[in-house]
């Protein structure tokens, strides 16, 4: 079976709640790389993430992601809403923006073919960017700190690879992870 078809097979079986694509392949994509950063943010280090910043106001996110009673990736699982933004003018007038959103909004408007050109070529940084929007929807803005800023902050606390999850037993009936 090749690369692209186990790619939806899996797909079909993972499905990310709160992703809403057209485009088959950046839904795949994008169900992947919500996953990872869902991994990514079980992490301490990454977690710390979200205490890094502050929202307009001055309050910190982590008080903010705190008030929800939720932990980041159940926060991201539960809160945050993956949706199709490419008739929007900012992904048809921006060539470099792949995700964007209005700070404290838990909608995050995808530029699906820029968003999977970016996942083919660096997984991580797909996962970076959800993690980039998930802060935003908590309350962060831009200028200041930039979104070259957020980025780099987030990939610092977050962008070590993931740990491989160990396989259960020869016969067990889970996939391995990817």
């Amino acid at each position: 079976m090749g690369r692209s078809a186990a790619l939806l097979c899996l797909v079909t079986l993972v499905q990310a709640p709160h992703v809403h694509l057209s485009d088959g392949w950046a839904q795949a994509r994008l169900v992947l790389a919500v996953a990872g950063a869902q991994e990514r943010l079980m992490r301490p280090e990454c977690q710390r993430v979200v205490a890094d910043f502050q929202d307009r106001e001055g309050q910190p996110l982590i008080d903010r992601l705190n008030a929800t009673g939720m932990t980041a990736p159940e926060y991201l699982e539960k809160n945050v809403w993956f949706v199709d933004g490419d008739d929007t003018p900012r992904c048809q007038r921006s060539p470099r923006v792949a995700a964007f959103t209005k700070p404290g909004h838990h909608v995050v408007r995808i530029c699906s073919a820029r968003f999977s050109r970016a996942f083919e070529r660096q997984p991580m940084a797909a996962e970076m960017m959800v993690i980039h929007e998930m802060l935003h929807t908590l309350g962060l803005s831009e200028k200041p700190p930039s979104s070259a800023e957020i980025t780099a902050t987030v990939t610092k606390r977050c962008g070590r690879n993931r740990p491989r999850r160990l396989k259960k037993s020869p016969t067990s009936a889970t996939m391995p992870h990817a």
